[in-house]
């Protein structure tokens, strides 16, 4: 029986065809949409000269990269798909890919650093068992934060050093705020917790835990930080 881990990480796709960038996204998006994902090709842009694909199914993220990928031992044209995804969804990937191994392999995977994944309805209940943590540290954000980040950016950073010092010594886990999910890696990691902090700024400013500039838009703190537990 296959363990089904979860990680971050890197799936190599390798054309073994003359054919564009562009193709190549269109087919693997084709392969993907088999195997049960929902795909978005998003055109160029300003941001990225080139097609990007995104993919989900259930909690598994793919997503490509903004610019061209190659193979970093013979520098050949690649298309990598990045994101969270368990042990079986790499496998199916390999086989729905080897039933064509003339055009593309898709054997090569990186996997970067276990996650746990959490779909939006586990990620609110996550976040709201760690509801006085959060708001602590987006006072202290407000605080100390000098970066030009907005509070809540600044707070997802600080979360996750906070989540960085406890792995290297080896303390953590699901019962911290911060924990790595399948957007780990990707465009949309930090997203749904910056997302959740400005919800979090919203109420704190209307309980006066937070004062708003009218002025400037800076917000400082408006009552002790202590009171954040008796809101």
């Amino acid at each position: 029986m296959v363990d089904d881990q979860w990680a971050s990480g890197t799936i190599h796709v390798t054309p073994h065809v003359d054919i564009s960038f562009p193709e190549m996204v269109h087919d693997i998006a084709k392969v993907l949409q088999e195997q049960g994902f929902t795909t978005v090709i998003y055109p160029p842009s300003k941001e990225s000269d080139i097609p990007r694909l995104a993919a989900t199914k259930g909690k598994v993220y793919l997503e490509t990269p903004a610019g061209i990928t190659r193979d970093s031992k013979t520098n050949q044209v690649e298309v990598q798909l990045k994101g969270g995804f368990p042990n079986s969804v790499q496998m199916d990937l390999a086989s729905a890919f080897s039933s064509n191994p003339k055009r593309y392999t898709c054997d090569k995977v990186n996997r970067e650093e276990s996650i746990r994944a959490k779909s939006d309805e586990e990620f609110m209940k996550h976040c709201n068992a760690h509801i006085h943590e959060l708001d602590s540290k987006i006072l202290e954000s407000v605080q100390e934060n000098n970066s030009g980040l907005s509070p809540e950016q600044y707070a997802v950073k600080r979360l996750k050093d906070d989540w960085q010092k406890n792995l290297e010594m080896g303390t953590a886990g699901d019962k911290m705020p911060y924990v790595p999910d399948q957007f780990t890696g990707t465009s949309k990691e930090g997203a749904r917790l910056e997302r959740f902090l400005h919800q979090e700024v919203e109420t704190m400013k209307r309980f006066g835990l937070l004062k708003e500039n009218v002025h400037t838009g800076k917000l400082s703190v408006g009552k002790p930080i202590e009171q954040v537990a008796n809101r």
